[in-house]
């Protein structure tokens, strides 16, 4: 397992931006039979700007520090949204790509004053060769404000987790990118009382691999069969003798 930081990147090439001074890093990082790689933009904000990168296997985890919406005491919504750079997954010799799978977690919570007061939720796409697939979850689990306040309640927050799957044609290589947005909302007609939170916590992007075999030429088969050929013609002259 590989622990990556995006300062330990800034090692590779990096490109200063004459306009806005932005610092552009081409980043790969290499797996058991794919690489990633993409571009880190420090003006651009994304999924990428705080954390620290692991690679295990063939899988690529980001686990944000501060991608959080939080709605409290006030009606109305919280909203959170990031995007990740473009990733291009490049298969290493002697494999291809089989296809792609994007898993993310979090937790939540939803303290309310009555039914339908709050709201926690996660959205966005899954985008692979410029292909959007829906991701989302709507989080059903609340706690009784009254409940807090008697101990009849225990506070405690929920996971959330989400998965995507594409299948590839055994394929060279694939781009994919995954837009995020988290939702905490408070009803119109909720009390101070009502407070809605959710958080992300980690995205992981994996490789599915097949092996490639590497077809013999025909060239060497008629070479085979000729000594083939040569061998047998030999040991029959040798058997007449």
């Amino acid at each position: 397992m590989k622990n990556l930081k995006i300062v330990a990147a800034t090692a590779v090439l990096v490109f200063a931006s004459t306009t806005a001074n932005a610092v552009i890093v081409p980043i790969t990082v290499s797996g058991d039979t794919v690489d990633f790689s993409y571009q880190y933009d420090d003006a651009v904000e994304s999924l990428f700007d705080i954390g620290i990168y692991l690679v295990s296997g063939d899988t690529l985890s980001f686990s944000p520090t501060n991608f959080i919406a939080h709605q409290s005491g006030l009606a109305g919504w919280s909203t959170a949204s990031s995007t990740t750079p473009l990733i291009t997954v490049t298969a290493k010799e002697g494999y291809a790509l089989s296809g792609l799978s994007l898993f993310e977690q979090g937790d939540y919570y939803r303290i309310q004053s009555g039914d339908n007061m709050t709201v926690a939720s996660v959205g966005g796409q899954f985008i692979v060769n410029d292909a959007p697939n829906q991701i989302g979850a709507q989080l059903p689990t609340s706690m009784s404000a009254s409940g807090l306040f008697d101990g009849s309640e225990t506070f405690q927050t929920s996971a959330w987790s989400i998965e995507s799957s594409v299948s590839l044609n055994s394929v060279e290589s694939a781009t994919a990118k995954v837009e995020n947005i988290l939702k905490a909302g408070v009803n119109l007609n909720a009390t101070v009382l009502d407070e809605a939170f959710i958080e992300k916590k980690l995205m992981s992007l994996s490789a599915s691999t097949v092996p490639v075999v590497v077809p013999v030429p025909g060239a060497f088969w008629l070479f085979g069969t000729a000594i083939t050929g040569v061998l047998v013609a030999r040991r029959s002259k040798v058997t007449e003798v």
